[in-house]
């Protein structure tokens, strides 16, 4: 009895991020009076997986209620696990997918003053949709010992697969 009073739950969740990225940049044949502009161009896919594993202790598919009968069917209307007081969920396994290209170009107005422009458009696909953000920054250097910079730009933070993905 005393053996059973005191059992550790297990749960193991795992995020998995593969990201590949292809760029080309460089020099353009246009000449400012701080040096010629420059230009990046890129593109990138990320691959998110989620996994959650939990123990029987844990796991609402195998042990859904503290009187769970031995077939697994539950005894409660609302499957709160074993041990009632710690979380208690189903095994998961989410993934998602997000494509994005991106463009950057650099003004070099002077020696000591650069105005960078750049835009990002990402997909994620499903209910989520899409978002084109823009960005502008200034570099402003007008002491040797002494830099300026300002930028102001647009974000979005998708919700995760974990998030969006009905259980």
């Amino acid at each position: 009895v005393l053996r059973n009073l005191y059992v550790s739950p297990r749960t193991t969740i795992t995020n998995r991020l593969l990201v590949w990225d292809g760029v080309v940049n460089g020099d353009l044949p246009f000449r400012l009076p701080g040096g010629n502009i420059a230009a990046a161009l890129g593109a990138q896919v990320r691959h998110n997986t989620y996994l959650g594993d939990y123990s029987a202790l844990n796991n609402s598919e195998i042990t859904p209620c503290v009187d769970s009968i031995d077939d697994g069917t539950p005894v409660c209307p609302i499957p709160t696990g074993a041990l009632i007081f710690n979380a208690s969920l189903a095994n998961y396994n989410y993934s998602g997918d997000v494509w994005a290209v991106f463009g950057e170009i650099q003004f070099p107005i002077l020696e000591n003053l650069q105005v960078t422009g750049a835009v990002r458009h990402e997909e994620y696909g499903g209910n989520i949709g899409s978002t084109t953000n823009p960005k502008v920054a200034i570099r402003w250097q007008p002491l040797e010992w002494l830099t300026i910079r300002g930028s102001a730009s647009t974000t979005f933070r998708a919700p995760t697969p974990l998030t969006t993905t009905p259980r």
